[in-house]
């Protein structure tokens, strides 16, 4: 039955109804997916503008994260090359790195370790050497900063010639430049034919970064012992020896690692091998030390970079001193200190009148007595045929 003009009409209002709703609908969807989509542009383009940012923060100049960092040493920072530096004399040749300024490799040249090697007592890789203090409220440690020197050839001296060695650690006038007039120095002073070095540090202009009320500095020196010896004597083994102030000599065990607080003051601290000893000595006193002695074995076994920097797995000991020293602030400072970089020879050592001699072990009482004037000879006259230390 065909349906009659109104219903037709009626019909056709209720399909346009519809579709105009349809049509409404579609321009709903259509609206909310131009926003969704409008919304995902903006957010990926905040996120890559934000990564821009963080990118640009992380791309910083390496020179103004030194900057914040290490104050007024930041042109110090950073070294294209680590430049190295030989003094020499009858005795000793030293290497000494731009980086701390300090004494990375020492040889003793009249002797040779059991195995006919170079005898070394420092080696390069197992060596800190640094003051730490702080600076514009920034901690500095002088380790890791390089040092300047207007002597770029090193020095040679023999007999009783002396000469010094500068090395200067600037602080900066501007981003690119140092200022000459501000500098913290080591002074290594050498004669020709001695095992001392004199050894000074000296605070030049310094008084505009430090803290006016400084009363000391830490001084950490630290190293692993090369073995020298082919027996090593269980009873006369490496350890720290120490002298205090005005005092006795003391030191660590010998046979087990050990470690103590000397809160006194101190005349000297020594690094000791069995025939030879790296000793610090003050010109008048340290403050106070935190020394240890421990085994290498396990550090080396646990450390990749040190087992394949030793010289065949040649570490012996490791040994640490951390040493207050006294300091005054001024326009001028300097601390007094030396090196003795040598054989435990009793006689030798005597002759410095610090009790150094009292590391070779002579035993006490009457048995000390025929040591030193009875045994101490006969080696004396042994080591005269150039026998190799550890042989003897």
């Amino acid at each position: 039955m065909t349906p009659s003009e109104e219903e037709q009409i009626a019909n056709q209002q209720r399909l346009d109804s519809i579709a105009t709703v349809n049509r409404k609908n579609d321009s709903i969807r259509m609206a909310a997916q131009f926003e969704r989509a409008r919304q995902d542009s903006t957010r990926k383009s905040g996120d890559l503008q934000e990564s821009q940012t963080n990118a640009e923060s992380n791309t910083i100049p390496s020179q103004v994260v030194d900057r914040d960092k290490f104050g007024a040493f930041a042109n110090s920072s950073s070294s294209e090359k680590d430049k190295s530096y030989y003094i020499e004399n009858d005795l000793m040749k030293i290497k000494i790195s731009a980086q701390g300024g300090k004494i990375v490799s020492l040889q003793l040249k009249e002797f040779q370790t059991f195995d006919t090697l170079p005898l070394l007592l420092i080696d390069e890789q197992a060596t800190k050497f640094g003051l730490t203090f702080f600076a514009n409220n920034r901690k500095i440690d002088t380790d890791k900063l390089f040092f300047q020197t207007s002597d770029e050839h090193g020095m040679k001296v023999s007999g009783p010639e002396k000469r010094g060695f500068s090395m200067r650690l600037y602080t900066d006038a501007t981003e690119t430049t140092f200022n000459e007039a501000s500098y913290i120095e080591y002074v290594y002073s050498l004669t020709g034919d001695d095992y001392m070095l004199d050894f000074d540090i000296n605070f030049v202009g310094m008084e505009g970064y430090m803290d006016p009320g400084t009363s000391y500095l830490d001084l950490d020196w630290s190293t692993k012992l090369l073995k020298l010896e082919k027996h090593i004597d269980r009873f006369n083994g490496p350890s720290v020896y120490y002298k205090f102030y005005q005092d006795d000599v003391d030191n660590l065990s010998e046979t087990s690692d050990d470690e103590d607080k000397l809160s006194t003051r101190l005349k000297w601290i020594s690094f000791k091998h069995r025939f030879f000893s790296s000793t610090i000595i003050s010109k008048d006193y340290f403050l106070n030390a935190n020394i240890k002695s421990y085994d290498t074995e396990r550090e080396v076994e646990n450390n990749d970079e040190i087992k394949e920097n030793a010289r065949g797995g040649s570490y012996l000991r490791s040994m640490e001193a951390n040493i207050g020293l006294p300091f005054v602030m001024g326009r001028e400072t300097n601390i007094p200190m030396s090196f003795y970089f040598g054989p435990t020879k009793y006689n030798l050592l005597k002759k410095y009148d610090i009790e150094l001699e009292k590391q070779v072990p002579l035993g006490w009482g009457f048995l000390a007595w025929i040591n030193r004037f009875a045994v101490l000879p006969v080696f004396n006259f042994l080591e005269g045929f150039g026998w190799n230390y550890g042989i003897i």
